[in-house]
């Protein structure tokens, strides 16, 4: 009902419910009466849980009158102040708390988050660094993640894994250091560092999940996915209402081919009441690896009905009707897609592609011409269009795509096997095989390609003798 829940310790839910009715009714008055500390901390967190900075504001500022030599409503007074951005004015307050109780840890954690808003984010480290100095070894992990804090916000993510591996050596259990220091993980790529401290984490305790969950992590970010489904699965033994590990689990088990595994862990997660399109969308590619293309279809639908802009669902719908040969209807996915992305080369290929096996050839033409444009230094974008301008017969056209495509991606011996088949096409033996040459001495393996883009050149006596002499060497 209320924005933060009472301390159970000291005061239950019908009280403090009591407690901000009667505060509520003196302000109505203008006029407070008396209130013990612990009430009044109760009402502040209670406004700023609601976001009522002012409110909250004000009742600190009652609180300090009824206690003035408590440095814990001045310190609250200074957080109600960042919140809304008076960083000078939270600066003064902490001055004030100092005088109180120069000793208060949360005092100096504050300066250090003031500090870091400005950008000051060396003389933040360099507080905290005074105060871990100062603390016994139950407070040092609380400071540690203010320092991890600072950090991340300075955008030093290896700084930031060390300091939490720190906290973890201290207190393996410290659950928001082991939610945080998997992304700092992932940025740095410190997989290997990640299993050795996960491993010495989990030896303490084998019933840590956090640090299972963090091991399986590690091991997917090494591409060890059967390494990773074992600790992932373990987190799904201690903690069977881990959504996020059967939604990995199941990731996993895709990535190694076991579409009904990950099939069971979606259906776990969806069984939690957790409907997410990806989940959808995982249960439609495991689908579809099963053969099940109707079925595939069905659970993207459903994706797509909770993100109508799902282009990638859109395009596996036309990718599970190509796989039955509906030509027509794997080409009005793609369009759905490519109206959600229409720069997306993957779907513009396969939308090429296709509209080729209908016959629509132009239509085809202009989509690879597309992709050069969006990505003019990728050699198979020409080598796609190539073909196609081949069996359209547009040999001049394509001799002038070569050219730019030499000029894009440089002489790839691709390019000249490509424009060798064209020039022999067009009868112009002597220049042509003078470029198929030098393709054959720069790259002997691509010369198939001389066939795929003019089937008759594979009864061309003078090609084959070339091509053997090469064989040869």
């Amino acid at each position: 009902m209320f924005g933060k829940e009472p301390d159970e310790n000291n005061i239950n839910g019908s009280e403090f419910q009591l407690v901000i009715e009667r505060y509520e009714s003196m302000m109505f008055d203008e006029q407070v009466g008396f209130f013990e500390e612990d009430e009044f901390e109760l009402i502040v967190d209670f406004y700023e849980g609601r976001n009522e900075l002012d409110k909250a504001m004000r009742a600190a500022e009652h609180a300090f009158i009824q206690y003035p030599f408590s440095a814990y409503f001045l310190i609250k007074k200074a957080e109600l102040l960042f919140e809304a951005r008076d960083i000078e004015a939270a600066f003064e307050m902490l001055k004030r708390a100092e005088v109180l109780d120069a000793g208060e840890v949360e005092i100096q954690l504050l300066k250090a988050d003031l500090l870091s808003y400005r950008g000051e984010y060396s003389q933040a480290i360099h507080l905290l660094k005074k105060v871990q100095q100062q603390v016994n070894r139950e407070e040092l992990p609380e400071v540690l993640i203010a320092q991890a804090d600072i950090y991340e916000a300075w955008e030093k993510f290896e700084m930031v894994f060390h300091v939490l591996k720190k906290v973890l050596l201290i207190e393996p259990l410290n659950e928001e250091a082991l939610q945080r220091i998997w992304l700092a993980v992932d940025i740095n790529e410190k997989y290997g560092e990640s299993i050795e401290l996960h491993k010495k984490l989990i030896d303490s305790d084998p019933y840590n999940f956090l640090a299972w969950y963090n091991l399986g992590q590690a091991y997917k970010g090494l591409g060890l996915f059967e390494k990773a489904a074992e600790a992932m699965e373990y987190v799904t033994l201690i903690d069977e209402g881990h959504d996020m590990a059967f939604r990995d689990l199941a990731e996993i088990w895709l990535r190694l081919d076991e579409p009904q595994k990950a099939l069971d862990c979606f259906s776990r997660v969806i069984e939690m009441d957790e409907e997410y399109e990806e989940i959808y969308f995982g249960m439609g590619e495991a689908n579809e690896m099963m053969g099940n293309y109707g079925k595939a279809r069905y659970y993207f639908r459903k994706a797509i009905h909770l993100d109508p802009y799902y282009s990638d669902a859109f395009f596996r719908i036309g990718e599970n009707f190509r796989k039955e040969n509906r030509l027509s209807d794997a080409m009005q996915s793609y369009k759905k897609a490519l109206k959600l992305e229409g720069d997306n080369i993957e779907y513009l290929a396969r939308f090429g592609e296709v509209s080729l096996e209908l016959g629509f050839k132009e239509e085809a033409v202009q989509n690879f011409k597309k992709i050069i444009r969006l990505e003019p230094h990728d050699i198979e974008g020409y080598l796609r269009l190539s073909r196609l301008m081949m069996d359209l017969g547009e040999r001049s056209e394509l001799a002038q795509l070569i050219n730019e495509a030499i000029v894009s991606v440089g002489e790839d011996p691709r390019l000249l096997y490509v424009l060798g088949a064209a020039l022999m096409a067009e009868g112009k033996r002597q220049q042509a095989l003078v470029l198929i040459t030098e393709a054959l001495d720069k790259d002997f393996r691509n010369y198939p390609l001389l066939f795929e883009m003019h089937s008759p050149l594979i009864h061309d006596r003078d090609l084959l003798d070339l091509i053997d002499l090469f064989k040869e060497k």
